[in-house]
């Protein structure tokens, strides 16, 4: 069990290690992510694609 986290920690060794170079986290993805899937709740059912991408861009200037 040990031998296959510490391949899997050296296999991601990058990716973690870059967070400390770059400070970016998906935190904010994550939450834009929530966002639209509370629309997409709240709607129901969109039929018309252009107006749900004008919703979803209107989502990313609220505060909400």
């Amino acid at each position: 069990m040990l031998v296959k986290v510490a391949e899997w920690l050296t296999g991601v060794k990058s990716n973690i290690l870059n967070w400390f170079d770059y400070k970016i986290s998906s935190e904010k993805l994550e939450a834009f992510n929530g966002k639209i899937r509370k629309l997409l709740k709240n709607t129901c059912v969109l039929r018309d694609e252009e107006y749900l991408f004008l919703r979803i861009q209107n989502l990313m200037y609220t505060k909400t």
